[in-house]
């Protein structure tokens, strides 16, 4: 995944954390991560340096929030619904891989015929 696509997903997961503040010992989403045992600044990183979140840490965040983790997927990925979370990392890449494929090839179908 880009760099900027991850920022924009990042930017769309810290809206979501934001949009579910305050809970019991966390106002913001600094607090948010240290009340789920992550430094603020790995946390911040997915918005400002568009680094990709892992599913421990998605967890964490969940458990902390008191919501699923499938919720901050989808809110990572821009979607919604059911979430699938794998346990086999070869099904997980291929996945993505898709995933990131399929999003390439939405953005190039949509953009200004000036930009290609």
């Amino acid at each position: 995944m880009e760099r900027d696509e991850a920022k924009v997903r990042g930017e769309a997961l810290r809206a979501h954390l934001q949009s579910r503040l305050p809970v019991p010992e966390a106002k913001s989403v600094s607090s948010l991560a240290r009340k789920a045992g992550l430094r603020p600044t790995t946390v911040s990183s997915w918005w400002t340096k568009g680094t990709v979140p892992d599913n421990a840490s998605l967890r964490l965040i969940a458990e902390a929030l008191g919501v699923e983790g499938s919720d901050l997927v989808a809110a990572y990925e821009g979607s919604s619904g059911q979430m699938w979370m794998f346990t086999n990392p070869e099904l997980e890449s291929l996945v993505e891989r898709i995933v990131e494929t399929t999003i390439r090839r939405m953005a190039e179908e949509h953009e200004p015929a000036a930009d290609k």
